[in-house]
């Protein structure tokens, strides 16, 4: 999530919803291996990111 960050940290908004299957960006995944990652907002600032890691099978 450190790419996700770094690309859009500063434009990541409530609603966002981030999908990425990346292999090098995410750290040696698979490549049909999907990352999920939703930001959480309070009184509107990312206070942190849900993500979920849905590995192919």
């Amino acid at each position: 999530m450190h790419t996700l960050l770094e690309k859009h940290g500063d434009d990541i908004r409530p609603g966002d919803l981030f999908i990425a299957n990346d292999p090098h960006a995410a750290g040696g995944t698979h490549l049909p291996d999907v990352n999920l990652a939703q930001p959480v907002f309070v009184d509107g600032e990312t206070l942190w990111l849900c993500l979920q890691y849905c590995p192919s099978c």
